[in-house]
């Protein structure tokens, strides 16, 4: 991530929660940027503790609900405003050994500018070419290996992955990190003394790796620049060097680029160079995809040639387990091995397979190669058309997924899919489809049965497949008791067990798929109306199951669809009140007033306003004022249909006591079917 300009790993930024400084609040009463760095536990430039729960409620500061930086998120007065100055509690100063080294790290990722490059002036000519990004790594990596517990690790003690890891990391570890980059061979060789003050508890490890500890392993570290690997690795050869006569165990420190190309090494020598395993570089050499040989008895050294085994250890640190290509591409494991059949994706073979432990393994870079030819061929995901997201679609096809067809069929354009969004975790629900081309393209393909092949046990993915839900749906039916979870394994609910389940309960998609409904929520209530009642509700008040048998016994019930309608063109804008009572009566049936509106040609609003006012009032108000006197407004006409509008209209008034518009009676009256004919000039009603 960029951090005001700098390149740091997200896991050193903390979002979640906010820490502060009180004395620096009290100078300056503003949120500082430093502050978010996980491994600063203080302020770096007054050296004090930061502040991460309110000393007054003990619980931790955040952004939801900030009151001010100065002030406790939580603390307020029965007026609700803040009650806690946290300027009030200042926190015992820390007694740091080496400041400016402190100092010197901070800098490296200060926001401001000026600050990042007056770091940077410290920096030896071995470390000119790093950034300060670089730099910073570099030190975190240093003051990790400090860690206790981490110190006496075989190889690479990584780095803090969470909040409360970085505990560990004081600011004298910091320092002594931040002095072996700008402190010359001393500074190198104060970090190398620590590290062989625990030498003794590294019993499991022999060699340079006894001696430094992880701090060996940064000439291999892959999250660290090359300056930065090479400048451990001259710092390091250089600190063997000096220190030869003092009793340590030693091992040579050769770089890879000196060694002769045609020289035979040692297991112990290609390990170290190539960063691969002893036992990796033992089951390559009793497989015979390499020359071997031996320097001299049975149990000598065995010697290989490094110019054969570097484009192996290449290709061996990139073949990853089916779980790792699982976790990039989403998708089942039977689909992995038949895009691998398919040459999609490459396994592990020859000598780099006979490195392995004889399982699945694959190349992680095809894998990965793969992800990246299906976000190349998403378009933009404009308006227009019936796309929904391909996880969705797929899974409300009523069929088991043939994802290896899919995938190919995206990478070779069969299968348009769009997106307007970055891919996450999950490309599935990051694209979208046209549900009527995904639907013709599965046909097509046709592909499994059933998900999973016929293994027993399935997969929590494998179990949404099967019952036309999502992965959440299957997670809930587990947590109710509907499923049995096996605790321990991936795939952790039983074949027969979902089979059962999804015969006898009916669910949303399936449901939706099989009625006139297009949403859920109007599928509910028409079934209410019917008298069928879900049997359970997973979440809120959605995601309702039902009995497969009471919900197909209804089927029949449903209304017409919306596209069987007939809808003429309303040619008068009054409704009679039998049409009102009608539409009433519909949506009190179960059907929604967007779903009666449709049908009316009305808006669902209009509808909603009839139920409303009948419901308040029992009753629906005319829907004019001629309503009332329709049918004695009929008869006037029909016992003398020669009279002239004009006349009618005056003796309606006069009968009545009313006294309605001229124009509002002869509109009325061509509205009830009267048209005056021109041949008789008599007022007619039309059949």
């Amino acid at each position: 991530m960029e951090f005001f300009g700098t390149t740091i790993r997200s896991q050193y930024w903390e979002s979640r929660y906010r820490r502060v400084s009180p004395r620096a609040l009290a100078v300056r009463p503003v949120h500082q940027a430093r502050w978010e760095i996980r491994a600063f536990g203080f302020d770096p430039e007054n050296n004090e503790p930061l502040l991460e729960t309110c000393p007054v409620c003990g619980r931790r500061f955040g952004w939801v609900f900030m009151r001010g930086p100065t002030t406790c998120d939580h603390c307020t007065d029965r007026d609700g405003y803040p009650s806690t100055d946290l300027r009030d509690h200042p926190q015992p100063l820390l007694q740091i050994a080496d400041p400016e080294a402190v100092l010197f790290v901070a800098n490296l990722v200060h926001p401001e500018p000026d600050r990042r490059r007056a770091a940077m002036g410290l920096v030896p000519d071995g470390l000119a070419g790093a950034t300060n990004g670089e730099l910073f790594e570099a030190a975190m990596c240093m003051a990790s290996a400090l860690r206790p517990g981490a110190a006496t690790k075989m190889t690479d003690a990584g780095r803090p992955l969470r909040a409360p890891d970085f505990a560990a990391i004081d600011p004298d570890m910091l320092g002594m990190a931040g002095r072996a980059l700008i402190g010359g061979e001393e500074g190198f060789a104060a970090l190398t003394a620590r590290m062989r003050l625990s030498a003794d508890e590294r019993t499991a490890s022999h060699g340079l790796y006894k001696e430094l500890g992880p701090l060996a392993a940064m000439p291999l570290d892959r999250h660290l620049s090359p300056v930065v690997r090479s400048f451990a690795n001259d710092a390091i050869a250089r600190d063997l060097a000096r220190t030869r006569d003092d009793g340590f165990v030693r091992r040579s420190v050769p770089r890879l680029a000196d060694v002769p190309a045609g020289a035979w090494l040692t297991m112990d020598a290609l390990s170290s160079e190539l960063g691969l395993s002893k036992h990796a570089l033992g089951r390559l050499s009793e497989s015979g995809a390499v020359e071997v040989r031996r320097a001299g008895g049975e149990l000598s050294p065995v010697l290989m040639k490094i110019a054969e085994v570097a484009p192996l250890a290449a290709a061996y640190k990139d073949c990853v387990l089916v779980r790792r290509v699982r976790a990039f591409l989403r998708i089942p494991d039977v689909a992995i091995e038949e895009l691998a059949r398919r040459a999609l994706i490459q396994r592990a073979e020859g000598g780099v397979a006979a490195m392995l432990r004889g399982r699945r393994y694959y190349r992680e870079t095809s894998a990965k190669a793969l992800l990246i030819a299906i976000r190349e061929r998403a378009q933009p995901d404009g308006e227009g058309g019936r796309r929904v997201k391909l996880i969705v679609a797929v899974r409300r096809s009523g069929r088991a997924a043939p994802w290896a067809d899919i995938v190919e069929g995206i990478t070779t354009g069969a299968l348009r899919i769009y997106s307007k969004k970055p891919f996450g975790r999950d490309w599935r629900y990051a694209v979208t489809v046209d549900k009527a081309e995904l639907g013709l393209f599965l046909e097509r393909v046709g592909g499994p049965a059933d998900p999973g092949g016929k293994e027993p046990w399935l997969t929590r993915d494998q179990a949404a497949q099967l019952l036309g839900v999502d992965e959440t749906i299957v997670w809930l039916l587990g947590k109710q008791g509907f499923l049995t979870k096996r605790e321990g394994h991936f795939a952790m609910f039983s074949r027969a067990e979902v089979k059962q389940v999804a015969s006898r309960y009916v669910f949303g998609p399936e449901m939706i798929r099989r009625s006139v409904f297009g949403q859920g929520a109007q599928l509910n209530r028409w079934l209410n109306s019917v008298g069928v009642q879900p049997v359970a509700t997973l979440r809120g008040k959605s995601a309702k199951v039902y009995d497969r048998l009471q919900f197909e016994s209804v089927l029949h019930l449903q209304p017409k669809p919306l596209d069987e309608v007939v809808m003429q063109p309303r040619q008068k804008h009054r409704i009679s009140t039998l049409d009102k009572e009608q539409a009433i009566a519909a949506v009190r049936s179960g059907l929604t007033p967007h779903h009666v509106g449709q049908r009316m040609g009305l808006y669902h609003s209009t509808v909603a306003r009839w139920v409303k006012e009948f419901d308040e009032t029992g009753r629906l108000r005319p829907a004019g004022k001629f309503e009332p006197y329709v049918d004695a407004i009929i008869a006037m006409i029909e016992a003398d249909p020669a009279h002239s509008t004009h006349a009618l209209w005056k003796k309606f008034n006069k009968t009545n006591g009313l006294a309605v518009a001229y124009t509002s009676f002869s509109a009325f009256i061509a509205e009830i079917g009267f048209s005056r004919d021109p041949a008789t000039k008599r007022l007619l009603r039309r059949a």
